[in-house]
């Protein structure tokens, strides 16, 4: 009787992962940005983004140069007509990230076959606008950080 419970429990998480994954997939909307970010003390990457309506967001992914030229924190934050609100995701990449590239975004990063690569900030909160942060440099001497497009799911 308790490996059939387990069992059944096992057989719901893994549907209830499955679903996850599949929820997480969905493109809701993909901003170009296309810019280069100088980071200095008083510098830092703003953007925000209409979803149009209130929809459930599970993470951020933010396009940008898979070497380092690119950004070592992001942060998510919920839009409040304009302004900034409650933070609702956040990650740091101090570390270099080589499988971040291709098609899927889980392949090896390789110019120039795979030169772009997403940043990915796990978020889970309906909202209906965004503003996306991006500070700092992986590496100094590249002077900027190439910043792409930004993509939101759910």
């Amino acid at each position: 009787m308790l490996f059939k419970k387990a069992r059944l429990l096992l057989s719901a998480l893994c549907l209830a992962t499955a679903s996850s994954a599949t929820l997480a997939s969905e493109l809701i909307t993909e901003v170009n940005v296309n810019e280069r970010m100088y980071p200095d003390a008083s510098a830092h990457f703003s953007k925000t983004i209409d979803l149009g309506t209130e929809q459930l967001v599970s993470s951020v992914g933010f396009l940008t140069d898979w070497w380092q030229k690119r950004p070592t924190e992001i942060r998510v934050y919920e839009a409040n007509n304009g302004e900034k609100g409650r933070l609702i995701g956040y990650k740091q990449f101090f570390t270099y990230l080589d499988k971040v590239c291709g098609s899927n975004f889980a392949s090896k990063c390789k110019y120039p076959q795979n030169p772009v690569g997403r940043l990915t900030v796990p978020v889970y909160s309906t909202v209906s606008s965004i503003v996306v942060e991006a500070d700092g440099l992986l590496s100094k001497p590249n002077e900027f950080a190439i910043l792409k497009s930004i993509q939101v799911y759910h």
